[in-house]
This record gives C-alpha cells, sequence and structure tokens, in this order.
C-alpha cells in the first residue's frame, strides 16, 4: 500500500512539473497567473520553478523509490501549503484559489504520511 501512495504523490508531482517545463502558460493558467511582456525572464523562472524542480524531486523519487527521497517530497509539499497559509495570513491572500491550492497541497502531503504509516 505505501509503494502505491508513495509513487502516485511522486507522479503527480512529475506531471506538474512536465506541464511546468514544457507548457508554461498552461501551468500558470492552472494557478490563475499570467506572463508578463515586460518581464521577458518570468517564463523561465516558471519553467524552473514549476517545472524542474518538480520534475528533479518526482523523478527522484519514482527512479530511486527510497523512502528518504519520499520523505523529502512529503516534507516540500506540507512545506509548501504551510507557505501558502502563511501567505493568507500575512498578506491577507484568502480567496478560494488559494485554500483549495492549500487543501491540494496538504493532500498530497497526507498521501505522503499515509505511506508512511502503512510502511
Amino acid at each position: 500500500m505505501s509503494v502505491i501512495l508513495f509513487n502516485l504523490a511522486a507522479l503527480v508531482t512529475f506531471g506538474l512539473g512536465c506541464l511546468g517545463l514544457f507548457a508554461p502558460a498552461r501551468a500558470l493558467k492552472l494557478v490563475g497567473l499570467m506572463l508578463n511582456p515586460a518581464v521577458p525572464h518570468a517564463i523561465s523562472e516558471v519553467r524552473a520553478t514549476y517545472g524542474g524542480l518538480f520534475v528533479g524531486l518526482g523523478g527522484a523519487a519514482l527512479w530511486f523509490q527510497s523512502e528518504t527521497v519520499f520523505a523529502a517530497l512529503l516534507i516540500g509539499w506540507i512545506a509548501v501549503a504551510l507557505s501558502r497559509v502563511f501567505s493568507i495570513m500575512v498578506d491577507g491572500t484568502g480567496t478560494a484559489a488559494n485554500w483549495g491550492a492549500v487543501a491540494f497541497e496538504a493532500a498530497f502531503g497526507g498521501i505522503l504520511a499515509l505511506g508512511f504509516v502503512f510502511a
């Protein structure tokens, strides 16, 4: 059971990374953002952060099948969710989209945590 949960979260992470790397405008649309033509390097930021980081971490988890890498993935998803909650509190950005993203991110952290429960 834990292998399925670990790999599900890693595969979603990898897939989201592929979206960011190969279709950055679609990735931004998914999160409600858009590129600004006045900031041409913004697309590189999307490809690197939404793409490369997620492809690398999700891909490493799939490749190595290591509990240590899955733990890093768990920490990453929870850190993203907590950082978003921090932004909601500090920046006053408590929109439905932001709370939905917190739920999505926390769900993947939870899936990975369940993997450790069943390990």
